[in-house]
């Protein structure tokens, strides 16, 4: 059976590739610098040390050993779990050895270890490859195994284990917080392209279909009873295309948010005009809901009341702390006092899902109208 690539789950993928890259090399760069030091520890004690012939063996081996490490990790095909798990079995081997060698006298001073810090390396490979967890057990197996061969209560002798421990969790921290950046940003260019795309058929569509059912939509009332059930079938038509050409993302940026500039866009359609800015203004979905309604209900009156050939246009301003929608229409329109008193009457329409609404969320409802003049409804509503 084919080894796996260490590099598991979003590890594994192209864009992870480019990040973990130039950690390894530099992992590479800090394996050879504690290699030189180690090197250098050993050469200012050893005249001290036990066992010399086994000393310069242990070091031959990991100088051997750093340079294999530094060939291995640099090509994407030898990582491997094979050679990252021979990589831990070097270092405890290593700091198993310090004591034999050395001497306790000589261990027993500063329990420096034979290869000093050149250990570490490997439990920070596998907090790269595998993240937090996998890189504090293995810092804490590298960094503890001083404490099963010699054991002390020493604690410069514990502190081995504690502070591997903690340098492989530290790093897979690191390595996971970068990878979800690099996912977050490519989130958001995948975003930016979906939006240019969707731009681009946008201008496709507006040239094409969304004319053709337009014209279909206006002459089709002169060619007879046919031609009317099929101008509101293209109207029909044109009014679903739009709302999915204009469809905003209503992804949540937090709890319970909603933008309410896309739950107007869902207006849109042949005889129904939304404007509203750019940017995103975020309501709670429980604000959103109750202004939709209100929305819904006028633009309903205006199917109803302002006569067939009638459109309405929406606007949605955002000043300060309060949201301003405007909405009117071209209608035959209709007294100020008439659609006042209609909510009076106990016309449910105006009174509950209108004025009601409005009252509840805190916000104002202007209402002005003239017969020929179309109506004219001004809302204003306060917003976090």
């Amino acid at each position: 059976m084919r080894m796996q690539p260490v590099w598991i789950s979003r590890r594994d993928s192209t864009a992870s590739q480019v990040l973990l890259r130039p950690l390894l090399r530099v992992l590479n760069w800090l394996r050879i610098a504690l290699c030189v030091h180690a090197l250098v520890v050993n050469a200012l004690r050893w005249h001290e040390v036990a066992h010399r012939g086994l000393l310069v063996a242990a070091l031959i081996w990991m100088v051997t050993w750093t340079a294999l490490a530094a060939l291995a990790y640099s090509r994407s095909a030898t990582r491997r779990q094979a050679f990252l798990v021979a990589d831990l079995v070097v270092a405890v081997a290593l700091m198993a050895l310090s004591a034999p060698i050395l001497g306790t006298t000589v261990f027993a001073n500063d329990y420096l270890a034979l290869p000093a810090y050149w250990a570490i390396c490997a439990p920070l490979v596998v907090a790269m490859a595998y993240g937090v967890v996998p890189g504090a057990i293995t810092g804490a197996v590298v960094g503890g195994i001083l404490v099963v061969v010699t054991p002390s209560l020493e604690p410069a002798l514990w502190s081995w284990l504690v502070v591997f421990a903690l340098l492989g969790a530290g790093i897979g921290v690191l390595v996971d917080l970068l990878l979800s950046s690099m996912g977050e940003r490519d989130r958001a260019f995948a975003e930016t392209a979906s939006l240019a795309e969707r731009e681009r058929l946008n201008r496709i569509v507006h040239d094409g279909v969304l004319q053709v059912l337009a014209l279909v939509e206006r002459e089709g009332p002169g060619m007879g009873p046919r031609g009317v059930r099929l101008a509101a079938l293209a109207r029909e038509q044109e009014s679903r295309l739009r709302v999915l050409l204009l469809d905003r993302s209503l992804d949540q940026p937090a709890a319970d948010q909603v933008d309410i500039t896309a739950v107007l866009d869902r207006h849109e359609s042949s005889t129904v005009t939304i404007s509203a800015m750019a940017e995103r203004v975020m309501v709670s979905s429980r604000e959103a809901l109750e202004i939709d309604a209100v929305v819904t209900e006028i633009l309903a009156n205006v199917a109803k009341h302002a006569g067939p050939a009638a459109r309405a246009w929406v606007l949605l301003e955002h000043e300060g702390r309060e949201l301003i929608i405007s909405l009117r229409d071209n209608g035959i329109g209709a007294k100020a006092e008439d659609i006042t008193k209609a909510g009076e009457r106990g016309h449910i329409g105006v009174r509950e899902s209108v004025l009601g609404r409005i009252r509840d969320l805190g916000g104002q409802a202007v209402v002005r109208a003239a017969p020929g003049r179309g109506v004219d409804w001004e809302l204003r509503i306060p917003v976090q």
